[in-house]
């Protein structure tokens, strides 16, 4: 057996290969939306409520800033004309095929209340003609409703407490939510996505997909557009969530923001000792 000969020693080939780093990435909220952004944001709110037309605007608005920030008002008299719209839509005759008098309607307008920790009870018949409308959206219909489908499974929930089971949906819903991380369809993505998790799926964001969600905040973010930049950030942050917690009565909590990690290439190897 030949000796060893520290002269013929390859120290290329004894580096041994160390585990990739993680560097610790996240939404972070409180920096991503500054001082400065919330009290353009809060002017932009107070100007719709100030508008008749827009008033309905200003409560959908205002909810998502109550959501994310936690620290605006909202006065008892909008949040009346907020029941009154709800119940308006569940007066209406139920036609899921028509979207202007549904229950998705009903379910999209009463998640803004049960967001807000508003108390508003929900009937079995809410709850009946809620599903009805889910089964027009994903059974009756073609590929083009998954995005309304799960949406509408994910106010479900969050306006009744009880969550749609993933595999009403089965295989087909994620096959969607690949092909617009494949197709690069980032919104598309995000709004199946962020319903799923409030179903209680587990869904990867890579780094990739997270950094095009986080440049299509920041083009709505640079433009202004702050109806929008406030529903992709609630969207957002509650897709990077650790856990979503829906309480039995409605609503939504969510626990600390999710890391998203990326491969970091060690500096140096390191190496067998002798």
């Amino acid at each position: 057996m030949p000796k060893f000969n520290p002269d013929n020693l390859n120290i290329q080939e004894l580096a041994v290969e160390e585990p990739e780093k993680e560097t610790e990435l996240s939404f972070d909220l409180e920096k991503y939306i500054t001082k400065n952004d919330w009290n353009e944001i809060y002017s932009y709110i107070e100007g719709k409520r100030k508008r008749k037309k827009l008033r309905e605007a200003y409560f959908h608005s205002a909810a998502y800033a109550s959501f994310l920030d936690g620290s605006i008002s909202i006065p008892q008299e909008e949040t009346d004309k907020q029941i009154a719209i709800v119940n308006k839509y569940r007066e209406m005759k139920n036609d899921p095929s028509k979207l202007e008098d549904n229950y998705a309607q009903f379910a999209h307008h009463a998640r803004y209340l049960k967001l807000l920790k508003i108390p508003f009870k929900v009937t079995e018949i809410d709850k009946q003609e809620m599903q009805k409308t889910l089964d027009y959206y994903w059974k009756d219909t073609n590929d083009m409703n998954w995005e309304d489908a799960v949406e509408h499974a994910a106010d479900m929930a969050i306006v009744t407490g009880e969550k749609t089971p993933l595999n009403y949906f089965g295989q087909t819903i994620f096959d969607g939510l690949e092909h617009c991380r494949n197709n690069r369809h980032p919104l598309d993505f995000l709004a199946i996505a962020y319903s799923l998790k409030i179903l209680g799926a587990k869904v990867k964001v890579n780094k990739e997909m997270y950094n095009s969600l986080i440049s299509a905040l920041d083009d709505l973010k640079v433009r202004r557009v702050w109806s929008l930049f406030l529903l992709r950030a609630t969207e957002l942050k509650i897709l990077m969530a650790n856990e979503i917690e829906i309480p039995k009565d409605g609503g939504l909590e969510l626990v600390d923001n999710k890391k998203i990690t990326k491969p970091e290439t060690p500096d140096i190897p390191k190496q067998k000792e002798f």
